[in-house]
């Protein structure tokens, strides 16, 4: 059985949960936080009292009918305001702290939105916003002000009364959405049930807590911790190791299929594979393509209907960009600035210590006591520095519901370095059937990024596998001299089907997901670190990860809410780079 394992915020948030709850022999289904991570401790006591007053498992098979849609999150906003009212009527007499508990949530609310952004108003979804709006001004006894009678009466539906069991819960909660949303449970999951064959692509879909919308506070859909429901934020992890010669070939060919041929030599191959491919990453293979060749003809069906798919994806982030080109063009002109003007200062002549020029008088001290005569400064040698930048892109399958606005934003951030007259480079990662997949998506001497629009998410991400093979092409890389920087957009969340041996332990494995995982990336980026490549992320996923992001990466990574946060967000991180390595 897979275990999920909690630590930082999401522990403390884990613990209101169970306190609340007055048992810890379970893992609740959600956990609730603010967008900058702090845990909500309202809500997570409101969690808490669910488990109490509720059976659990059918209030999250419940939430699991839904878990598939793109607006998952809008619906558990509304779902958990009109739980909230009902678990605090059910407890107020006897738990009065909940009531200055809920006031003082209230007043974070406006709190909170008085120090937002235009952008992150505009991030909103607006519906979800206004009802969090009238539920905490009904609270706080100011007046409700709703733009429609529609929406005034959803206000209204959503104070549940405390009467309620289990199934008179979930009976008004369908209600809810049945009459202000048109979305009918008890319809789809007859369907669901009769469709055994539910695509893969949907069911994946759902593998991570999706957030299109940024709101106050995120409900994060934890799961079981066994990877086998919709929502859950683990995946069950089947076929540990493959031994059979035939299923490796199938396996090698299918790969080929899908993403193009090797760019190196089996021999070659089986050099770097005998280097990385060790301890943790032991039975795991690599892979290195530039892409499929478009012309080559795909007669495995599977394959085939893959690549339909992928082709797809390129086209809605094709038309993702061209329906929003000023947009990015204007946040392309914003980054190229700041990249100018930062390497401008970096190249600049640094002083050295010199016998004559100006005097250094920290140093002073030294020319009469120690009769040492450098102790000025003078203007330095000018150095021609070599740079270049690659983007690595997590291309795994709980990016589904964000591909045309990560292509979008590798396209942003490799045309700016190239205004730059950076070398850039674009690279997605993704892991299937035993093969870490590294593919090239742009080349440095591309002078264009459209390759960033073939970006398309499927599979796993064993991300301590994918630092270890550029760690190991850098290094064979002839020109050593090069400054390199490394920024990787990420949900840091690392998560394989393969999983890690233990060194010593004979045929004992454990699964490659959570602490051990994120260990194994730490690892990696570190060896990156030490061999002088400047590696930073930029954290695009949920609040669920913020200490895995910290764990992998130290203080190197930015993060960001949407898309128009991006230049700023890669400006502070190639300052902070540069300034650490000016230390």
């Amino acid at each position: 059985m897979i275990k999920k394992h909690y630590e930082g915020n999401s522990k403390r948030a884990l613990n209101i949960v169970w306190n609340a709850a007055g048992r810890y022999d379970f893992e609740p289904p959600f956990l609730a936080f603010y967008s900058n991570g702090k845990p909500d401790q309202y809500f997570n006591m409101i969690i808490g009292l669910t488990v109490k007053w509720f059976d659990i498992s059918q209030i999250e098979a419940f939430f699991d009918n839904y878990s598939y849609l793109k607006k998952a999150q809008e619906f558990d906003s509304y779902m958990w305001l009109a739980i909230e009212n009902c678990i605090f009527e059910k407890e107020k007499v006897s738990r009065p702290v909940l009531s200055a508990l809920r006031i003082k949530r209230a007043k974070e609310f406006y709190e909170t939105v008085q120090n937002y952004s235009r952008q992150q108003m505009e991030m909103q979804s607006i519906p979800v916003y206004n009802q969090e709006e009238a539920r905490w001004a009904y609270v706080l006894g100011k007046k409700v002000v709703l733009l429609s009678d529609r929406e005034k009466k959803l206000s209204k539906a959503l104070l549940l009364n405390k009467d309620l069991d289990t199934e008179g819960l979930i009976q008004a909660l369908r209600s809810i959405l049945k009459e202000y949303f048109r979305f009918d449970t008890d319809k789809v999951t007859k369907e669901r049930k009769n469709n055994v064959n539910l695509s893969i692509a949907r069911r994946l879909q759902s593998i991570l807590y999706k957030k299109n919308k940024e709101t106050e506070t995120l409900f994060v859909r934890s799961g079981s911790g066994s990877g086998n429901k919709e929502g859950s934020v683990t995946l069950s992890h089947e076929d540990h190791f493959i031994n059979n010669i035939e299923t490796l070939q199938k396996n090698r060919d299918y790969i080929e299929s899908c993403f193009g041929s090797c760019i190196y030599t089996d021999e070659e191959m089986k050099v770097l594979e005998k280097d990385i491919c060790t301890n943790s990453d032991e039975n795991c293979h690599v892979w290195i393509t530039n892409g499929i060749n478009k012309n080559k003809t795909i007669k495995d069906a599977k394959a085939f209907k893959s690549i339909e798919t992928f082709n797809d994806q390129i086209n809605k982030n094709i038309a993702f960009y061209n329906s929003r080109t000023y947009q990015i063009q204007e946040s392309i002109r914003n980054l190229s600035a700041q990249i100018n003007t930062i390497f401008e200062s970096y190249l600049r002549c640094l002083p050295q210590e010199s016998k004559s020029g100006i005097l250094e008088s920290s140093k002073a001290y030294r020319l009469s006591l120690m009769k040492d005569t450098r102790v000025f400064l003078n203007e330095g040698d000018e150095k021609d520095y070599k740079i270049t930048v690659d983007i690595l892109l997590d291309a795994s399958q709980s990016r589904m519901n964000f591909q045309e606005s990560i292509a979008c934003e590798a396209y942003m951030i490799a045309e700016s370095f190239v205004k730059a007259h950076i070398p850039v480079s674009i690279k997605a990662f993704r892991s299937i059937c035993g093969y870490t997949v590294l593919e090239n998506l742009k080349n440095y001497k591309d002078m264009h990024s459209h390759g960033a629009f073939n970006y398309v998410a499927a599979g796993w991400n064993r991300d301590g596998l994918c630092f270890k093979m550029l760690d190991h092409l850098y290094m064979d890389e002839e020109e050593q001299e090069t400054e390199r920087f490394l920024f990787v957009l990420t949900d840091a969340s690392p998560n394989d089907s393969m999983p890690i041996k233990n060194a010593g332990a004979g045929l004992r494995v454990k699964e490659y997901e959570g602490l051990a995982a994120v260990d194994d990336a730490r690892k990696a980026v570190q060896s990156l670190k030490k061999h002088g490549i400047n590696i930073g992320a930029v954290f695009f996923g949920a609040s669920l990860h913020l200490d895995n992001v910290s764990i992998i990466y130290g203080d190197d990574y930015e993060r960001i809410i949407n898309m128009r946060q991006l230049p700023d967000a890669v400006g502070d991180l190639l300052r902070r780079l540069l300034q650490r390595k000016s230390l």
